[in-house]
This record gives C-alpha cells, sequence and structure tokens, in this order.
C-alpha cells in the first residue's frame, strides 16, 4: 500500500504552527531519511509526529490553506537550497508527495470535535455511545 502524504496545520501551545503527517509510516519514512532531508521538512515547518484531523484522505481543513501554503512554499525553497539530490530519502516519494499535494481538496467542517482536539468520528461515537441526558447534566 502506498504512503498517504495527507497533512494537517496544527497549533502548539507554544502557538507556533507545524504541519504534521497523519500516515505514521510517512513519519517513520522521515525520521530514517538522510539528516538532510529531515532538515529541509523541519526547517519546513514539518514535525515528525502524526496528527489526524479527520479530514480524510485527500482533504485538508479549509481553514489551514494559508499555513498549508506558507509550508510549502517553504519546502519548495528549501529543496532549492538545501541540496538533496542523492540522499536517501528512506522510502519517502517525492513525486507521490507531490502529485498528492496537488489533489488535495479544502472542507469545511464545522464540527464541536475540533474544538477539542478529537477527529469527528471518535467524537460522535462518543456521542452516540453516551446517554444524552448524561451529556447535558455535566458541568462545564
Amino acid at each position: 500500500m502506498s504512503l498517504a502524504y495527507d497533512f494537517d496545520i496544527v497549533t502548539r501551545e507554544d502557538d507556533s504552527k507545524v504541519a504534521l503527517f497523519r500516515d505514521p509510516r510517512v513519519v517513520e519514512a522521515l525520521k530514517g531519511a538522510d539528516t538532510k532531508v529531515r532538515a529541509c521538512f523541519e526547517a519546513s515547518g514539518f514535525g515528525f509526529e502524526t496528527h489526524d484531523s479527520g479530514a480524510g484522505r485527500g482533504r485538508y481543513l479549509a481553514g489551514e490553506e494559508a499555513d498549508r501554503i506558507e509550508v510549502i512554499e517553504r519546502l519548495g525553497d528549501n529543496l532549492w537550497t538545501l541540496d538533496i539530490a542523492g540522499a536517501n530519502l528512506n522510502g519517502f516519494d517525492f513525486g507521490a508527495f507531490m502529485a498528492q499535494l496537488s489533489e488535495a481538496e479544502p472542507v469545511e467542517i464545522k464540527h464541536a470535535a475540533f474544538s477539542f482536539g478529537l477527529p469527528i468520528d471518535r467524537l460522535t461515537s462518543a456521542f452516540r455511545r453516551a446517554r444524552p441526558t448524561r451529556i447535558l447534566s455535566r458541568p462545564l
């Protein structure tokens, strides 16, 4: 199965933003790649953890678009500046990454799940399992 290069923009506790891939295999490939490849991605704003916003494969949250463009532009600049030609990519496929970037589409998701940091399917199934009276009777 090919790697899924979808990523999300995550705001950290210090208010900095980082791009995190959803597929753990992509993160592992980058962790095993040459140091200059990892440095290129890190300098561009990518982190080496995973995060899944729940936007779905080939989609990203529309509100992240400006931050995504900034990260992608930095990556493009860094690819020219940092010479990674001939570097060991450890299975990371730049061609597939770029193809998935160009095919990705924004999605508008208006759901409370994102204010809790949970993917929609997890929050929805949690609400389905719980009794509504229990949820409403708990203090916030």
